[in-house]
């Protein structure tokens, strides 16, 4: 005769809202142990990354069945995902509509080549002002089209790509991200349109002026040196990367104005020993500056900048021609009075850690 065991209580019987919490510590951990628990590591986990999971082996098939029921999750990033598309954007939209990933934060669709401006457009529209982060950094087909207006909390905002490529349209990027009146994002804190040759001005930038901390141009050589003039409206920003060689007028009311700046790179620029006074005067914050192909700096500016900016841990001289060659004699010497090492010809970097 058999006797019937009696069956103890277990992890399964708690109320499902406690054993979310439990989940909720360690959902990777706990997936692996039945279905229900998988089930509820799915709506527990914070974070969804394709490119993790294809590392992984796992067939782009039940990547999508498992990521249409992570709802919960605050980052969704797909970036370089081929499977990605407006299909799945429109999915994904009908999903919010029905109260599902409305946690969702931050959005990273680098490199998906295969999403439209009108597909992204109506997806951020219907994420609104939930979304703080966005990266559509080298998407071939977006332009200024896919931004609507409303992103009343973005913070990060990336457009750009890492190598120049042609016009997408006639249309003014910075001056859609700005607006005629209201920027579309008016707490934008870092803006990065690099190579982006539809950046054509700054007229209006200085309407980001309260939040932005971050602006990268680098390689948006269409925007007039002139048109930087307007960043001196950006008090509060900390790192500035120039597309275009300014002149020393406009670097030093740049200078003048801007002195909680970080990070500068004004490669290519004029800088003349007034405008290098000025930098050393106001930007003691400053702990990278990049320096390439600065053709007016010599051998007095070079060192100026060293013995005034203490925080300073990088600066980049290459191909700056008129610094002497008498100057590379005394490099190493300079480099071993503050945190700065020289790691090759005029480039000073910090030392590393022993």
């Amino acid at each position: 005769m058999t006797v019937k065991r009696d069956r103890g209580p277990t992890l399964l019987d708690l109320p499902r809202g406690i054993l979310r919490q439990v989940v909720s510590f360690a959902p990777s951990t706990c997936a692996p142990v039945c279905k229900e628990l998988y089930a509820v590591a799915l709506l527990e986990r914070p974070s969804f990354c394709a490119a993790r999971g294809l590392e992984l082996g796992i067939r782009s098939e039940l990547l999508l069945n498992s990521l249409f029921k992570c709802v919960n999750i605050r980052v969704l990033d797909v970036s370089g995902w081929e499977r990605w598309n407006d299909r799945l954007l429109q999915r994904l939209t009908r999903c919010y509509q029905m109260d599902q990933f409305v946690r969702l934060r931050a959005l990273l669709m680098r490199g998906c080549n295969d999403i439209s401006n009108a597909a992204v457009s109506v997806l951020l529209t219907t994420l609104g002002a939930s979304l703080s982060y966005l990266d559509l950094n080298d998407c071939n087909r977006l332009g200024a089209a896919c931004l609507p207006a409303g992103l009343t909390n973005l913070k990060v905002l990336c457009l750009g790509y890492q190598r120049r490529r042609g016009k997408l349209d006639g249309k003014d990027i910075v001056a859609h991200i700005t607006g005629a009146e209201q920027p579309i994002a008016p707490n934008l804190e870092c803006l990065s349109l690099q190579h982006r040759v539809e950046a054509q001005s700054l007229v209006g930038i200085e309407r980001l002026a309260p939040t932005l901390k971050v602006l990268d141009l680098r390689g948006c050589s269409e925007i007039p040196p002139e048109d930087y003039r307007c960043c001196k409206a950006l008090t509060g920003l900390e790192q500035l990367f120039v597309g275009t060689a300014l002149t020393s007028e406009v670097l030093s009311e740049i200078a003048s104005a801007c002195k909680k700046l970080r990070i500068l790179d004004i490669s290519g620029s004029d800088l003349s020993p007034n405008c290098v006074e000025l930098v050393c005067n106001n930007l003691k914050s400053l702990e990278k500056l990049k320096l390439t192909r600065c053709k007016g700096l010599n051998n007095d500016g070079f060192q100026r900048l060293l013995s005034s900016l203490p925080k300073l841990s990088l600066l980049d001289v290459s191909h700056c021609w008129k610094l002497s060659d008498s100057l590379c004699n005394h490099m190493p010497q300079i480099a071993s009075k503050g945190k700065i090492r020289l790691t090759k010809p005029f480039v000073l970097m910090p030392p590393q850690k022993t």
